[in-house]
Order: C-alpha cells, then structure tokens, then sequence
C-alpha cells in the first residue's frame, strides 16, 4: 500500500470518529435542550400561579383598586400616595386620592366614607354623579371597559377646614379624626355573591397620603355604614340662568375686577368654570379674580402663557369658607375657554 493511500484511509478513519463525536453530542445536547424547555415551562407555570396567588391574596374577590391618572395599585401593604399630598397651611399639591377598580362582573358597589367625603364621577357620562357625600351606590355592570373611567374621589374637606381654623406645624398635632379615614366598598356580583373591603387612609405627619386595600367585615358598630345613601344626585340646575335673572344664591363679582373683558368674554370664562363644577354637581357661591402670579408649569405644559391664562378664586357649595382656586385658558380672546387646573 503506498503511502498516499495509508494516508487517506487514516484521514477517513479520523472523519468517522469526529463524525460520531458530533452526533452522539448533537444528541446529548438535543436532551439537555429538551430538559431546559421542560424544566423552564415549570418554572413559569409556578411564577404564574404565584403572580395569580398574589393578586388575589392584595386584591380580594378579584378585586383591584388602583389610583386614577397615575394607575398605581393600592393593595394589602400601605402605600405613599404619589399623585399628591397636603400641606398644614390647607393647600394641596397635586390631586389627593381619586380611585377606580378593575375586575369584572360587578353589579354594585355602595361606598360608605367614615370621617370625610367622597365623591363620583362618570367619564362615561351613563351614569349620575354624586357631589360631595358620605354614602352613596354605583352601578358597574357587564362592560368591564368602562370600570376605570368610573371615579371615586376623596375629598379631606373636614381636614381642610381645621388646618384653615388652626396652626399646626405638621399633623402629627391633630386628632386622629382628621388624619385617618375608612371607605368601606359593599360589593354585589352579577351572581348575587357578596364582598366586603375597604380602604384605609392615613395623612403621614410630613402630609403624605398613605393608604392599603383590605377585606372588611361591617358590625353593628359602624354607623357610618349603617348611614342612607343620598336619595338623588346633586342638584345640577345651571346657576349662569338663575344668576341673571335675580333669583341664584351667587355672590356677583366685582366689575372692576373684570373690566378688561367684554360681558361675553366674562360669561365664557364663568361658564367654563361652572361646567367643571357640575361635573360634580356643586353651585359656585362666590367668584373672585385672583391678580397674583399662580402661573405654572400645569398652564405651560398644556401650552399656555400667561397672557392666556385667567385665575379665579371661588368658594363652592360643600366647602363653604375654604378658598379654592380655578386657571382657565383661552386661545381665541376667551372665545372658547378651558379649565386647566383645579385645587385648593
């Protein structure tokens, strides 16, 4: 045998045995590929039922509660509320707590608020909304889609009021009646099943809002609870008819404080004004025009100067003696006018 062909037989003989190699390897790695998948598919199957055992556990019967316009979840650990907070001279930054649910097959819900108020509001427009309360029902129904767009705002007007009344360098100095509160949610399902749960809501003594979502067992101990619902929505009667014709409870604006603009102008303005307040169905008391600077960075995001903009400050049924503040802007000459904040 020549030498040449001693050498390729020998190159064949290695080709056969990295051949095998490669094949018996290909196969060990084919299993180790089929254990991986199989292992890692356990292994998200049990993070889902712990994800699963986790929402129901924060968010009873299915229930979740979350805050509107920042949709942070509020469940069984206490959390900072992050849209807003209250300062001890009875200003707020930002909105306070406004909340919606998620979940399904809800019939009703009855909210019962202990030491505040609370309000609702309907961005489906279906339904009636309530003005500041203590206890009222909301219907949900079947369109789960529409669960977030119905509101319910707590409004700490009692605390409010107190800081106005008195001085406190933080709120550790108040009773406990102004800075802790309970909304208990009655819920009926579509089913006919029942559930209870509630919120419970803290002032921090730097005025942070702080609050956890629970189940709740009412007795015969919570009055609050055992309180009638209103009877009705808030009047919604349009005080701009009755302010003209002599017959409103409005206390009329000074004229010089709005001699730069025409009566149309000035009516545009205070019609803008009182269609955000009937949303919630509260009459405007009393109208002011407010000269100091309030401009922010609100009014200049949403692309307004300052020259656009006009403030008012205006005292509103419900919270009588407590000064709340309104910007409203315009880009055609007060034409058309649109609030772009609200607050105390």
């Amino acid at each position: 045998m020549s030498n040449s062909q001693e050498l390729l037989d020998a190159i064949d003989k290695v080709a056969d045995e990295f051949l095998n190699e490669v094949v018996e390897y290909n196969k060990k790695q084919n299993e180790k590929q089929k254990y991986i998948v199989r292992y890692g598919l356990a292994l998200v199957c049990i993070c889902l039922v712990l994800i699963v055992v986790r929402m129901l556990s924060g968010n009873p019967y299915g229930i979740a509660l979350y805050v509107y316009g920042s949709d942070q979840e509020i469940n069984n650990s206490e959390i900072v509320i992050q849209s807003g907070r209250i300062k001890t001279d009875g200003s707020i930054e930002g909105g306070v707590l406004q909340l919606y649910i998620v979940g399904k097959e809800v019939e009703t819900i009855r909210f019962s608020c202990k030491n505040q108020w609370i309000s609702f509001i309907d961005y489906t427009e279906k339904r009636s909304n309530y003005g500041w309360s203590k206890n009222f029902s909301v219907y949900y129904g079947n369109d789960i889609n529409e669960y977030r767009n119905l509101v319910i705002a707590w409004e700490p007007l009692d605390t409010v009021k107190e800081l106005h009344r008195n001085k406190y360098t933080d709120f550790s100095e108040m009773d406990e009646e102004f800075r802790t509160d309970l909304i208990v949610m009655q819920v009926v399902f579509l089913d006919g099943k029942k559930k209870d749960v509630a919120v419970y809501i803290k002032i921090d003594d730097n005025g942070e809002i702080k609050a956890y979502f629970s189940p709740y067992e009412v007795n015969e101990k919570d009055s609050f609870v055992l309180r009638e619902d209103i009877s009705s929505p808030y009047r919604t009667d349009y005080w701009w008819a009755t302010h003209y014709d002599g017959q409103g409870e409005m206390t009329l604006p000074d004229k010089k404080e709005f001699n730069d603009l025409s009566e149309e102008q000035f009516g545009n303005i205070m019609d803008a004004a009182e269609k955000y307040y009937d949303k919630i169905h509260r009459k405007i008391i009393s109208v002011k025009r407010v000269y100091e600077d309030r401009y922010s960075e609100t009014e200049k995001e949403y692309g307004y100067s300052k020259e656009e903009v006009i403030f008012l400050q205006v005292e509103v049924e419900g919270s009588e003696g407590i000064p709340r503040f309104i910007a409203i802007g315009s880009k055609d000459g007060w034409q058309n006018c649109v609030v772009l904040n609200e607050g105390y």
